[in-house]
């Protein structure tokens, strides 16, 4: 998984670290981080949230839904509807069990559901299958 880029939006700073050790764990050295679905959108376009240009290789995001400004489901609906992005493997975080959460997320084209809370173990399984499925290389896979 050296060879792709993960983004991690989350509105909770710990939250972001935990994701973050998770993708270092599987071998994931391109991460970054934004706390909304604006922010978000404007890394994967190539903007920091100071208007710096960044450079990524960005093909997993791994999001909160609820979070100010724009949320995940929110975010998954800009990113699916974009010829740029619409190819991301997005992986949905949630504390939100209701089945209206799960089955909008996977109607706006989510590639997994992880409901909060979770052990490190599943966000990793669900990440590697996701991935898997989309035709992306994750580490170990051989």
């Amino acid at each position: 998984m050296r060879d792709i880029g993960a983004l991690v939006v989350d509105d909770f700073a710990d939250t972001r670290k935990v994701v973050k050790g998770v993708l270092r764990r599987m071998g994931v050295r391109e991460i970054f981080e934004a706390a909304d679905g604006l922010e978000a959108l404007g890394i994967l376009s190539g903007r920091d949230e100071h208007e710096q240009p960044v450079v990524h290789n960005i093909q997993l995001v791994v999001c909160d839904i609820l979070m100010p400004r724009m949320n995940g489901l929110e975010l998954l609906k800009e990113i699916r509807s974009s010829d740029a992005f619409k190819d991301l493997t997005f992986i949905m975080i949630t504390a939100d069990r209701t089945e209206k959460s799960i089955l909008e997320s996977v109607k706006l084209g989510a590639d997994a559901f992880v409901v909060k809370p979770y052990t490190l173990q599943i966000l990793e399984d669900k990440i590697r299958e996701a991935l898997k499925r989309r035709g992306r290389r994750a580490p170990n896979f051989g």
